[in-house]
C-alpha cells in the first residue's frame, strides 16, 4: 500500500527540504521522481540539486535528458516515470497522478508561505485520510 507524506516547510527552503529527503531516498537504494508545475521549475530544481552541497553528489536527470531510464533521481512536470521509481515527490502545487498505486511513497513538499501548495495538500490529505490510507504529516520541516 502506498504511503502518502506531507512535509510542510517553514524552516528551510523547499529546495534543502527535497535535497536532504532525495539524499535519504538514495542511501535506502530507492530511485525517486520528482513532479513539479512546469520547465522553469525542472530547471530551476536541476541546477539546484547541482549545487546543493560541496561535497554530496545527487545524480539527476530531467526530461530533457538522454536516457531518462537510467536516472536515480528523474525531475519532470508530467505523469510519466521512465526510471521506474519507487517514491514520488510533489513539489509546490503539483497535482498527484492519477496511478499513485504504483510508488511506494508519494511524498508532497509544500512551503508554508505558498497558500495554493497549503490548500492543494490539506486537499489531499484529507482524501486519503478519508480513504483509509497511510497518511503522515510532518510539521516544521
Amino acid at each position: 500500500m502506498t504511503e502518502f507524506l506531507f512535509y510542510h516547510i517553514s524552516k528551510r527552503t523547499a529546495l534543502d527540504a527535497l535535497s536532504a529527503l532525495l539524499n535519504k531516498t538514495l542511501s535506502r537504494n530507492k530511485k525517486a521522481k520528482v513532479k513539479c508545475e512546469n520547465v522553469e521549475k525542472i530547471h530551476f530544481l536541476d541546477h539546484g540539486l547541482w549545487a546543493f552541497e560541496k561535497n554530496l553528489f545527487l545524480p539527476h536527470g530531467g526530461k530533457f535528458t538522454p536516457a531518462p531510464e537510467k536516472q536515480p533521481v528523474y525531475i519532470s512536470d508530467d505523469d510519466d516515470n521512465p526510471a521506474e521509481a519507487e517514491f514520488l515527490f510533489l513539489h509546490g502545487d503539483t497535482p498527484a497522478p492519477a496511478d499513485t498505486e504504483n510508488y511506494e511513497r508519494v511524498i508532497y513538499l509544500f512551503e508554508d508561505h505558498d497558500e495554493p501548495a497549503k490548500i492543494s495538500a490539506r486537499a489531499a490529505y484529507t482524501k486519503y485520510k478519508n480513504a483509509g490510507k497511510n497518511v503522515t504529516y510532518h510539521p516544521d520541516v
